[in-house]
C-alpha cells in the first residue's frame, strides 16, 4: 500500500528531493496509516463513517475512560490495511487535556514497531 508521507511536525505532505510529492515506504505507510486511525474521530471519514475512535463527554472533558479508549484506538488501528496486531498504551494526558501514548504495532509480515502519538 503507498500512502503520501506526512511531516511529522505538521502533519503535512511534502516533497520529495526531486520536487515531487513524497510516498512513505511500506513500513513507514502503516506506521503513519495506523497514527492517522487513531486521531480520527468515529464519523469524521466521509468515505466510511464507521471508521475512528469513539468518544463521549467524558473523554474530551478530561475525566479518566483510558481503557475505553485504549480499546477504541486498537480497534480502529485493527483496521489499517498491513496491520496484523496492535496494543495501545495510554500515558497520563498532558495539562492541555491531550492524550499521549505510545502503539506497539505488528504487521502482516511479522515486524513489531512502535510509534508514538
Amino acid at each position: 500500500m503507498t500512502s503520501l508521507l506526512l511531516d511529522a511536525d505538521s502533519w503535512d505532505i511534502g516533497l520529495d528531493d526531486t520536487g515531487n510529492l513524497a510516498v512513505a515506504s511500506d513500513a513507514q505507510s502503516i506506521l503513519q496509516d495506523a497514527c492517522s486511525a487513531e486521531q480520527t474521530w468515529l464519523g469524521e471519514v466521509l468515505y466510511d463513517q464507521s471508521l475512528g475512535v469513539s468518544y463521549d463527554d467524558a473523554l474530551l472533558a478530561g475525566k479518566s475512560t483510558s481503557p475505553f479508549y485504549a480499546a477504541d484506538v486498537e480497534q480502529a488501528v485493527q483496521a489499517v490495511p498491513g496491520v496484523a496486531a496492535v496494543t495501545c498504551h495510554l500515558l497520563t494526558p498532558t495539562s492541555e487535556r491531550r492524550q499521549t501514548g505510545i502503539l506497539v504495532i505488528t504487521a502482516t509480515n511479522g515486524r513489531t514497531a512502535y510509534v508514538a502519538f
